[in-house]
């Protein structure tokens, strides 16, 4: 009676916590959203180029103090704007300086996705290793078969499932970064639209990585758990 009164009391508190995370997350995206419109619905300021005739756009940009500036448009009658603003089409852009080092890293990072260096295999195994944890006690906390395990390390190139992926994730107590990029390997991604993904993400941000607490929130919150 007093385990089963701690457990309700546990699972309430994570559901209120995982739907107020969603909730956060939906209004943030829809914040962005409607910023995103008005932005695109925001007339262009433009400006007139007298020694072109042909319209295009062409936008200024400060690069002493990162603002933008737009130039003034020609008054009407004013000589090249003949009552109307034109548009130049010659090219404008801002150069972007990268370090040696952030080249050498970009040059890594394209050769080893051009190339299939690292896959999800190698990143679990990395990871693994990193951690010092063993076969079993990955398995074991995934709630996967052992068979599937041996499975998986075995090929290299082996596509896990969604939830496995995750699973693993979460046995190895990787935060969310961590986790995005191990289910990017897969192919996978935990979405901001969808309810199940959220719960699951809330539950790593909090590092909180015990299938069975997991499981038992989304159920109460009418999704999928993982694993079935």
């Amino acid at each position: 009676m007093m385990f089963g009164f701690f457990r309700k009391k546990r699972i309430d508190q994570y559901c209120k916590g995982a739907l107020q995370y969603f909730e956060k997350l939906k209004k943030d995206a829809l914040m962005k959203a409607a910023l995103a419109r008005q932005n695109r619905q925001a007339p262009a300021i433009l400006y007139s180029d007298p020694e072109d005739d042909e319209e295009t756009t062409r936008y200024s940009l400060s690069l002493d103090d990162g603002k933008t500036e737009a130039p003034s448009p020609p008054q009407k009658g004013t000589e090249g704007g003949r009552g109307q603003i034109r548009y130049s089409r010659k090219p404008t852009g801002e150069r972007v300086e990268l370090s040696s080092e952030d080249m050498s890293r970009l040059r890594a990072c394209f050769a080893d996705t051009l190339k299939g260096k690292i896959t999800f295999v190698d990143k679990l195994l990395s990871y693994s290793r990193e951690k010092n944890m063993s076969s079993a006690a990955i398995y074991r906390a995934a709630g996967i078969d052992r068979r599937l395990y041996s499975k998986i390390i075995s090929d290299r190139y082996y596509k896990p499932s969604k939830d496995t992926a995750i699973a693993i994730a979460l046995a190895l107590h990787l935060d969310l970064k961590q986790t995005t990029e191990l289910l990017g390997l897969a192919g996978y991604t935990l979405s901001n639209w969808n309810k199940r993904d959220v719960i699951i993400e809330y539950f790593i941000n909090e590092r909180i990585y015990k299938l069975v607490y997991i499981n038992e929130v989304l159920y109460c919150l009418d999704q999928k758990i993982i694993g079935r």
